[in-house]
């Protein structure tokens, strides 16, 4: 599937299943990678809902 360059650097050679396991994977430790979001998040800006990683192309092919 074609992927905006950010995405695409940071997927690699993982395979789409491993891919959306470390995004997921990040929601347990945000707070550690991104200084800015823990700011947001004291400032409510930010709700962490848990939900799972959906692809853009995968809501597409949904009827």
């Amino acid at each position: 599937m074609p992927a905006c360059a950010p995405c695409n650097i940071s997927k690699g050679g993982q395979t789409l299943e491993g891919w959306r396991a470390w995004i997921a994977g990040h929601i347990n430790s945000p707070n550690s990678y991104h200084p800015i979001y823990r700011l947001a998040k004291s400032y409510g800006l930010i709700a962490e809902i848990g939900a799972p990683v959906v692809f853009y192309f995968e809501k597409e092919q949904q009827p």
